[in-house]
């Protein structure tokens, strides 16, 4: 068999409701070609496009060219999913702090609350307190919904797909 001298490639997004604006947008690139399901086949007299599509062909190359590229996309994948794995480590981590956060303010309200029952403080170090909590409570709200961020971050950058 004949050793491999040239090569083109084209990535193929293709779709019944597929918008070719959309698929740009998202991949940060214009298409060599689109079309949208139903538009007039280009050429043709009365042929329709069966179905959507968003076509980015790369120029032919030739083998060596190949090969680093290949390697450079390799490089980007892991550099990638490295820093994702650093950005879920990260977001763990404020979990952790945001938790210990709201224990404390838990245990200052319990503390203040006794007081203002007791008469030894005020309603407004009693509402500060309160409020404290309810920042806490939310910060940790916040914490959870950047590690669930962090972990789709890790998901498309290892290219694991789960269903909804």
């Amino acid at each position: 068999m004949a050793a491999i001298a040239r090569v083109r490639a084209s990535l193929r997004v293709l779709g019944d409701s597929l918008e070719p604006d959309e698929v740009s947008a998202l991949l940060g690139r214009a298409p060599t070609r689109s079309a949208r399901k139903g538009e007039k086949i280009a050429g043709s007299q009365d042929a329709i496009e069966p179905t959507g599509a968003w076509i980015l062909d790369s120029a032919q190359s030739e083998r060596a060219e190949i090969a680093a590229n290949l390697h450079r996309l390799c490089l980007a994948v892991q550099a990638e999913v490295r820093q994702a794995v650093i950005d879920l480590a990260d977001a763990q981590g404020r979990i952790r702090l945001q938790r210990e956060n709201l224990e404390t303010a838990h245990e200052n309200r319990r503390v203040i609350q006794a007081a203002y029952l007791a008469g030894k403080e005020t309603l407004t170090r009693l509402n500060e307190v309160q409020r404290d909590y309810i920042e806490a409570d939310a910060s940790l709200s916040l914490a959870r919904i950047r590690l669930r961020l962090a972990w789709t971050d890790l998901h498309a950058a290892a290219a694991i797909y789960r269903e909804p």
